[in-house]
């Protein structure tokens, strides 16, 4: 679960897939939810080549080491490599600097890094630490990890835009620098989100960045969100990422109640045809 997490040696020839698991809301005091329950059990019935967990791990508290602990070994019994990274939940929001530090310490002593940088053919997927952007050492290693000839994946716990002002955005001067980290790959494919607890694509271009870039939302696991943002659908679920070695991609929304998928991405990719992505169940 450290950074630069070994891939599935086993992975299919024409594609890799990644399934990202967001805002998993685990807690030591609570037997795991149900709608997690669901995906774990799809994931072990057909285990992907990599599992990204993009924040939000446990329940509410990030100084609460029994909930970590709890996370820790429900992710741990997945049978793929997994890669998190921070969510506000688990290291901290922009307004309590001073206790960032002891905070990601202790999320690093579970977990072994607070960011990622894994390479699959075709592809450079990224993890970064929302919470970190605009320190030196993160951003300096995330310019050089995103400066990549391969198709470039990012994930981060939230959007640079996109959501409400409400307390809960991504502040002004982390949006700046993620933002220019992510103008400045010229590879970039697409940017992987949670936060907000809904499945949803903002189709708006990325601040000077290429305008086809795929601005995705993951669904929380675990959570029906508030409100269905960029017209998406909060109720919980996951993403899968077909990534293709050629550096094309599709991907799809997996729902906890039904299964059921959409999709989207570059063309079908070798041996997943429209139709049957349309009609995917696990």
């Amino acid at each position: 679960m450290a950074a630069g997490a070994a891939v599935r040696k086993d992975a299919p020839v024409a594609v890799t897939r990644v399934v990202q698991l967001s805002d998993t809301h685990i807690s030591a005091m609570e037997a795991v939810p149900a709608s997690l329950q669901v995906l774990i059990d799809w994931i072990v019935a057909g285990p992907p080549d990599l599992v990204v967990v993009s924040g939000d791990i446990v329940r509410e508290d990030p100084d609460d080491a029994d909930d970590r602990e709890r996370a820790r070994q429900v992710l741990a019994g997945l049978p793929c490599p997994v890669a998190v990274i921070p969510g506000n939940h688990d290291i901290g929001f922009y307004d309590e600097p001073e206790l960032f530090t002891r905070r990601r310490d202790a999320f690093l002593t579970t977990w072994g890094a607070d960011r990622f940088e894994i390479r699959v053919p075709g592809w450079q997927l990224v993890g970064l630490d929302a919470y970190a952007l605009g320190d030196p050492e993160h951003d300096v290693w995330a310019a050089g990890a995103l400066d990549d000839r391969n198709s470039v994946g990012v994930f981060v716990h939230q959007p640079a835009d996109g959501d409400p002002d409400d307390g809960w955005q991504m502040f002004p001067a982390p949006r700046q620098h993620l933002t220019g980290l992510l103008a400045a790959s010229a590879t970039l494919r697409f940017v992987a989100t949670g936060h907000r607890h809904c499945a949803a694509v903002d189709e708006r271009p990325l601040p000077g960045g290429d305008p086809e870039v795929a601005r995705i939302w993951a669904p929380s696991t675990t959570f029906v969100g508030q409100e269905p943002y960029l017209g998406g659908d909060p109720s919980p679920g996951a993403v899968e990422y077909l990534l293709a070695h050629d550096g094309t991609f599709t991907w799809r929304f997996v729902t906890s109640a039904s299964r059921t998928v959409d999709v989207g991405g570059d063309a079908p990719l070798p041996g997943r045809s429209p139709e049957a992505a349309d009609s995917f169940r696990s």
